[in-house]
Parts: C-alpha cells; sequence; structure tokens
C-alpha cells in the first residue's frame, strides 16, 4: 500500500509541474526588456552593424529559449508518462494479487478500495496546493 500511495504522490507531482512548467513558458514568452539590449552592440557607433547585431543577437536569444522550453518540456513529458506507467504497474500489481488469492485472505476488496480512496486523497490534495 505504501508503494502505491507513493507512485500516486510521484504521479500527480508530476502532473503538477508539467502544469506549472507549462504556465511558465507561456509567462516567458511574453516579450522581455532584459534581453533587448546589450551594452556591447549598443556600444557600436555604425548604426547598420549595430542594428544586424542585435537581429542576431535576439535571433539567438529566441531559439536558446525555444530550444530550453522544447527540451524542459520533453523532460517533463517523460517523466510524467513513467510515473503514469509505474503508478499503473503497482495498480496492476494489486490487483494481481487479489486476483490470485484463493480465499481472499492476502488483500479483501474492500481494503482496496480503501487504498484507491487514499490515493485519490493525494492526488487532490496535491492538486490543490
Amino acid at each position: 500500500m505504501k508503494q502505491l500511495c507513493l507512485k500516486r504522490d510521484e504521479k500527480e507531482t508530476t502532473e503538477q509541474e508539467l502544469k506549472f512548467l507549462q504556465e511558465r513558458i507561456d509567462h516567458f514568452n511574453a516579450p522581455d526588456q532584459s534581453f533587448e539590449h546589450s551594452a556591447i552592440i549598443d556600444s557600436i557607433e555604425n548604426i547598420e552593424i549595430r542594428q544586424q547585431l542585435q537581429q542576431q543577437y535576439r535571433k539567438i536569444i529566441q531559439q536558446a529559449k525555444t530550444d530550453f522550453y522544447v527540451l524542459s518540456l520533453q523532460t517533463a513529458e517523460e517523466q510524467r508518462t513513467r510515473a503514469r506507467l509505474n503508478y499503473d504497474n503497482e495498480v496492476n500489481k494489486m490487483y494481481s494479487i487479489h486476483h490470485n488469492a484463493l480465499d481472499f485472505t492476502i488483500l479483501p476488496l474492500k481494503m482496496i478500495d480503501l487504498i484507491q480512496a487514499r490515493c485519490r486523497m493525494i492526488g487532490e490534495r496535491i492538486q490543490s496546493i
């Protein structure tokens, strides 16, 4: 039961982390004035060269941000998928133990229902945070 609750906690936590990361990415995709100007580029007197460098600078920063966000999302989604699979495997293992028991003394069905209720509460608690 403890293992199942830990897996449920991990599953819900990774779900919330992914959601939080997506919200952060939306926030950080807004234009950021701190990257608009570089003191080194601003010190160039030739206007054409300065404008070209500023455009290149903006493109490089935007591409780096995009690459970082894509990699972060992929990693978070992989963690979420792995956590879901781990939880589902634990649930299946619990039901397998129940169904394979001849006299149902190992894990009564009522106990499985209580474990599932506990796991739901864990999920609700994490979502409310």
